[in-house]
């Protein structure tokens, strides 16, 4: 995954390649002393971005970041992806 981040590829065609519904992409920079992580969830089919959020932490804390991002995620935006997949089944029945 990372490998196509490196090709500067669009989150939904990376998404196409990978044959997913949603991609989740970001930066990581440091910015006096923390660590800024900024995050966003695009939905590959329409390249609409479902949600974003950025992170401030200690350095020290960076690996716990990544269960605040999926929490926040899961969080944030599950009625939603739940509404828009409830959708896409009725359509395909």
């Amino acid at each position: 995954v990372f490998a196509l981040a490196e090709k500067n590829i669009a989150p939904e065609d990376a998404g196409r390649r990978l044959n997913v519904d949603y991609v989740a992409t970001g930066t990581v920079r440091s910015q006096a002393g923390r660590v800024v992580v900024s995050v966003e969830l695009v939905e590959v089919r329409t390249a609409r971005i479902v949600w974003a959020d950025t992170f401030e932490r200690k350095p020290d804390d960076i690996f716990a970041v990544l269960d605040d991002i999926g929490n926040s995620i899961v969080s944030s935006i599950s009625a939603e992806i739940e509404l828009v997949e409830r959708n896409r089944a009725m359509l395909k029945a």
